[in-house]
């Protein structure tokens, strides 16, 4: 049902959702990404995703995923 609504609401206006943390997802969040991410080439909806550096998930894969590598800001 989340993801119809999701797409749903994808159709009249573009869709930002943000994930943090998904190191930390238990089965059933990862598999939802894993379902949700299977619709999204076909709308206009961005998935920003963070997580802890050696992260991986198949739904993360190229062509429509891209990872970005954010390093440590100095500290003073």
């Amino acid at each position: 049902m989340l993801r119809d609504i999701l797409l749903g609401a994808s159709r009249s206006t573009p869709v930002v959702l943000i994930v943090e943390n998904a190191h930390w997802f238990d089965p059933s969040s990862e598999e939802f990404l894993a379902y949700l991410t299977a619709a999204l080439a076909d709308h206009p909806v961005l998935l920003v995703v963070s997580a802890r550096p050696g992260f991986s998930a198949a739904w993360l894969a190229p062509p429509l995923a891209s990872t970005l590598r954010l390093e440590r800001s100095a500290q003073r």
